[in-house]
């Protein structure tokens, strides 16, 4: 990944609708700006043009940059978040996105709660993952239609349940290893999601 601020990763444009992806963590101060930020360079090395914007469940009224430890570690990899300020998880934010992604479960809860029926396009990374891959990559078929294709007999009762395998742990308040182990964890899950997804 080479540098870039935030605002540069907008790859060359590509025939056909712009996908919306919408990362959400608990305060939008960590997980989701790194994940989304990740995402970004993974599409723009791929030359794929989407909209990617990242929002907390627990944010408040937002305003708040990126953790600096979290900010330092994706800065080594050339990625900068210093404009970044967090934003509360609003219905709008959740319904103007074709694709929501979560750190875990109770995000995905808050999602699906804050917008009503959105749950064929809301998943944890880890569970879009899995699922994706028994699916196969999305190629040509329209975001949408794969999506369901991935929700499959996904039951609500699913989403009520707390799955570890499912999350992706908060590092905030711990030492810097842990956020260098977060950052390489999504450094990953977002680079095979942009090969599944886009």
């Amino acid at each position: 990944l080479t540098a870039h601020p935030v605002s540069d990763l907008e790859p060359a444009p590509r025939e056909g609708p712009v996908p919306r992806v919408l990362v959400v963590c608990t305060a939008n101060i960590c997980r989701s700006p790194a994940g989304a930020a990740l995402l970004r360079a993974h599409l723009v090395g791929r030359g794929v043009r989407a909209t990617v914007k990242s929002a907390g469940a627990a944010a408040g009224r937002g305003g708040h940059p990126v953790d600096p430890v979290v900010a330092a570690v994706l800065a080594e990899r050339g990625i900068e978040v210093g404009g970044h300020e967090s934003r509360p998880l609003v219905p709008a934010l959740v319904t103007g996105a074709d694709l929501v992604v979560a750190m875990e479960r109770r995000h995905l809860r808050e999602a699906a709660v804050r917008a009503r029926g959105s749950g064929q396009h809301v998943y944890t990374l880890k569970e879009l993952l899995r699922r994706a891959a028994v699916i196969g990559r999305r190629g040509d078929a329209p975001l949408a239609s794969w999506l369901a294709e991935v929700h499959g007999d996904r039951t609500s009762r699913e989403l009520l349940d707390d799955d570890p395998f499912d999350e992706v742990d908060d590092p905030t308040g711990g030492p810097e290893e842990g956020y260098r182990r977060l950052v390489a964890e999504l450094d990953g899950l977002t680079a095979e999601l942009a090969t599944l997804v886009f």
